[in-house]
């Protein structure tokens, strides 16, 4: 269930963007592995492993 509103930065955000989004960025691995180089270049530490990446179901698309 999505949700009514939302937050910049909040669960609901990464829900939505997920759901709109998520087909694109699942077809582009490349892309994938660049946002995940960037969050840890920003130092954010709570993000999953290229592998695991690859490997998180997308609405439209079956796991990897």
């Amino acid at each position: 269930e999505m949700p009514e509103m939302y937050s910049p930065g909040s669960e609901e955000e990464a829900a939505l963007c997920m759901t709109h989004v998520g087909l694109a960025w699942a077809h582009q691995q490349e892309a994938v592995f660049w946002l995940h180089d960037q969050c840890i270049a920003d130092g954010i530490r709570e993000i999953p492993t290229k592998p695991e990446l690859i490997k998180t179901p997308v609405k439209g698309k079956k796991v990897q």
